[in-house]
């Protein structure tokens, strides 16, 4: 078995990185995890700064923060199961934010009172002021050539087949929100004749869209249910994570190898995307990955992202992300196909 792993900020002056990742390995398993963390829709610094302390903005953010304690508490947690390991970080998630103030719409509005008029209208609002971050942990049983894997958000797990073939198991659960954003800046960039996407994708309309939707992490609905056509599973510290923890096992008698990545590593999608085109892009990841290497293919995908600065060939919020992945070849003979 061979092991690689990559985890880099966006080519971006002075970014601080989002993502975490790592891996484990003992003598019968070996278990890999990365961790996007999310933008808050409402920063709430003093809900994540240290006791007593001012947080250093230009140091931390609230993605930053939850992707970091996350990592570290999956961590400590490595021998249980990949759905415990993100359970154990969303509840240390929670507690460390109980140390600024109880997460309920009440107290959150005492302690950003600017914020009370939205948190009185829809107490679920406070999902847009909570630290959030997103994961994907996978544990290979070399004993039994099978893996299991738990998932929430817009991570992702990609499977190298023997025969060729490239599967994504874990769900993007944000991608139908983040497509409604993308179609509106489309939209508005066609009403005001703007010669590129990245012209408007900071248009307060698109942002507003952008910031509700933080609504839809472990969403529950007006009655207080979730509702896993809308929801998207988050480490938060809410409770409601239980509905929206993705979970599988694979038979890896038959597999090359796995990708555990953030939603920064896969090559950008065009706007028409077919199914011809995926497939296309899913092998060129598989194949640079296996002959030339994790560095090489983020490269690569740094290259095509440079290339369409202006946003318009892939839509998309940025034309960089942080990016992470762990990429693990198994112990078997090579490609067929």
């Amino acid at each position: 078995m061979k092991i690689s792993l990559l985890c880099e900020p966006a080519p971006i002056a002075g970014r601080v990185n989002e993502d975490a990742c790592f891996v484990y390995s003992d003598a019968d398993t070996v278990t890999a995890a990365v961790i996007d963390g999310a933008t808050q829709r409402i920063g709430v610094p003093s809900l994540y700064a240290p006791p007593g302390r001012e947080p250093d903005a230009q140091k931390i953010t609230g993605a930053r923060f939850a992707a970091q304690l996350s990592q570290h508490t999956m961590y400590q947690n490595v021998h249980c199961d990949p759905a415990d390991m993100i359970l154990a970080a969303n509840t240390a998630l929670r507690k460390r934010l109980e140390l600024a103030s109880v997460i309920t719409a009440e107290a959150l509005a005492q302690l950003a009172p600017q914020h009370a008029p939205l948190l009185n209208e829809d107490p679920r609002m406070i999902r847009l002021m909570l630290p959030v971050c997103v994961a994907t942990v996978v544990k290979i049983e070399m004993a039994n050539h099978e893996a299991s894997f738990a998932h929430v958000g817009d991570t992702a797990l990609f499977v190298f087949h023997k025969d060729g073939r490239v599967s994504q198991l874990a769900e993007d659960q944000m991608g139908q929100h983040d497509d409604a954003a993308i179609e509106a800046a489309l939209a508005l960039k066609a009403e005001l004749n703007a010669p590129h996407l990245s012209d408007v994708v900071g248009h307060e309309r698109v942002v507003r869209i952008n910031k509700r939707n933080g609504l839809y992490h472990n969403y529950v609905d007006a009655s207080g249910a979730p509702d896993t056509t809308l929801g998207v599973g988050v480490i938060n510290g809410l409770p409601e994570i239980q509905a929206y923890i993705q979970t599988g096992t694979i038979d890896l008698s038959a597999v090359e190898g796995l990708l555990v990545c953030s939603d920064g590593f896969p090559l950008p999608a065009p706007w028409d995307d077919t199914l011809e085109q995926a497939e296309k892009r899913a092998h060129t990841m598989r194949d640079v990955l296996f002959t030339e290497g994790i560095e090489a293919y983020v490269s690569h995908l740094r290259t095509v992202q440079e290339r369409d600065h202006g946003l318009d060939q892939y839509p998309r919020f940025k034309p960089h992300d942080d990016t992470a992945g762990v990429f693990v070849v198994l112990d078997h003979p090579g490609r067929s196909a």
